[in-house]
């Protein structure tokens, strides 16, 4: 039954239409604090989803900072389980959070910068509940620490380092290497890669990062230039996590387009694929990914309102499902989520549907900075923040409930799951 709604999709893109709303996405429900039953969901900006696919962690920029914990039901309802903040102090996170789970899912990780503080702090994950419990705080220019400011984090894939995207100035970048202790979480620090250096020469003004599903490279987009984007590709040392620097593609640079600045990084489960989303220049940037070296090919870039392409407009954050058949782009300036089918062969995109706040019954979209997805793709979840006049910024949420290829056809429900994917 599959291929009914795959075949369903290729013919409504050849026929050069996308839904604007409910064919493949139904909205579900907003979530703030009253649906929660709690007080913490302020000014929400990034998200990820646990490992084993029980647990959201949404990362506040607040005031206070923190972390919100919440629990995924059968249905992909939203239950709040913790909120973990220390205002300031362990998460000093003026700019946008940085948030990620170990592989293994032990460990938390949390980056933020304030105006005179730099951290990175560490909390234990509770597999049982979720739960977290604060480990350490580790602060720039304190100690043997030094990344910068914050702005991206990253796990290996064995959950043995942590990799800090770091940038100083409007040209300043840096990749910090952490070793947190498998027992005890606390950080010791592997070895800081310069932008500008013949370590890395042409890697600027970082913004975000991502490792390889197997391990092998890391990639952290930057920012050369006004309205320009890159990305520089490293070598990892798999025994001690070092990095090796390999190339840089850029904006420009041969038939490369789409790739601007503010760029957010996502990557295929597979491997194969790399995008980079642009929230400056409106854009949704392919690659292909050699699996062996690391090097990246370009295939095509996805631009606002060009070929009938909407929800990109300050595109905010981008997200491969865990099928490698859809790909989720969040766009700040019309409120949107952008579902794209994704050709499996060689990446390549095809818009089938965006959905706007506001529109048809959809609510909670508002201002949304960041996308996450059950660890099955059935539900994908948007966070951003929301203004409360002279009570400061507030947090919405919302949830919707894939349906591109669920097996209800016979029964007329395009909602009803299977149990085998």
């Amino acid at each position: 039954m599959r291929a009914f709604f795959c075949m369903l999709a290729v013919l409504n893109v050849l026929a050069g239409t996308s839904s604007s709303h409910g064919q493949f996405l139904r909205f579900v429900e907003p979530i703030d604090d009253e649906d929660l039953g709690t007080v913490g969901l302020a000014n929400p900006e990034n998200v990820t989803t646990s490992p084993d696919g029980r647990h959201l962690y949404v990362a506040v920029s607040g005031p206070p900072d923190g972390i919100v914990v919440l629990s995924i039901g059968p249905e992909g309802s939203l239950t709040h389980v913790q909120t973990v903040n220390d205002d300031n102090v362990f998460f000093t996170s003026n700019s946008i959070p940085g948030i990620a789970i170990s592989p293994d899912g032990r460990w938390v990780f949390f980056s933020g910068a304030s105006t005179t503080t730099r951290a990175v702090s560490t909390w234990e994950r509770s597999v049982a509940d979720g739960t977290l419990s604060f480990v350490e705080a580790i602060f720039d220019d304190l100690g043997p620490f030094d990344f910068g400011r914050p702005v991206d984090i990253a796990v290996s894939p064995d959950s043995r380092f942590l990799y800090v995207a770091g940038s100083e100035g409007p040209a300043g970048a840096s990749v910090t290497v952490l070793e947190p202790s498998p027992i005890t979480g606390f950080f010791s620090q592997v070895e800081v890669v310069e932008g500008g250096t013949a370590a890395a020469p042409d890697l600027e003004a970082a913004y975000s990062l991502t490792v390889s599903p197997g391990g092998q490279h890391l990639y952290v987009v930057g920012q050369p230039a006004v309205d320009e984007g890159s990305v520089t590709l490293f070598e990892r040392d798999g025994t001690f996590g070092s990095l090796t620097y390999v190339e840089t593609v850029a904006e420009g640079q041969g038939d490369i387009v789409g790739l601007g600045m503010q760029g957010t990084i996502g990557m295929s489960f597979d491997g194969e694929s790399l995008y980079v989303a642009s929230e400056r220049n409106d854009s949704l940037a392919v690659f292909s990914r050699d699996l062996v070296d690391g090097r990246l090919a370009f295939v095509e870039a996805q631009f606002e309102l060009l070929a009938g392409v909407r929800g990109l407009d300050r595109a905010s954050d981008v997200l491969v499902s865990p099928r490698g058949d859809l790909v989720f782009v969040t766009g700040i300036a019309d409120n949107t989520l952008a579902m794209f089918g994704r050709d499996q062969a060689n990446g390549e995109l095809s818009i089938l549907e965006v959905e706007f706040n506001g529109s048809d019954g959809v609510d909670g979209l508002i201002n949304p900075m960041a996308v996450a997805l059950s660890a099955d793709g059935g539900h994908v979840y948007t966070v951003g923040p929301t203004f409360a006049g002279f009570g400061g910024r507030k947090g919405i949420m919302s949830h919707f409930e894939v349906g591109l290829f669920a097996d209800g056809f016979e029964s007329g429900d395009l909602f009803a799951w299977s149990s085998s994917p």
